[in-house]
């Protein structure tokens, strides 16, 4: 299975559901890994989704705050790994993230086959 390249978001809207990635036609994503930094001096509530094409969410892969963290400018980082994946996801299906806060990176890891 070949891995996908880290797909990352440096920053997002606050409070606006936005893409990381959309499944690639004819392949299927499966996510062993899940990274969230809080940048933005405050605590956050961040939401990561799986939605289907029309964005009806069919799973949340995390739904819960991350702090603000001490150390400037770097703030808390929450990684979710797993040995399994997290999820499989069929084409044209999509994951999304949404933040309280605008200074949050994500970045998911696995494979599209």
């Amino acid at each position: 299975m070949p891995m996908i390249d880290p797909k990352t978001l440096a920053s997002v809207i606050a409070n606006t559901d936005t893409d990381l990635h959309t499944v690639t036609a004819g392949k299927r994503l499966s996510v062993f890994g899940l990274t969230i930094t809080n940048y933005s001096g405050v605590d956050a509530v961040v939401k990561v989704m799986l939605t289907d094409a029309a964005n009806a969410v069919k799973a949340y892969w995390f739904s819960n705050t991350v702090k603000a963290g001490s150390a400037a400018p770097q703030g808390d980082t929450v990684e979710v790994c797993s040995k399994s994946c997290l999820k499989t996801a069929p084409a044209g299906y999509k994951v999304r993230v949404n933040s309280s806060q605008a200074n949050m990176s994500f970045q998911i890891d696995g494979t599209e086959d």
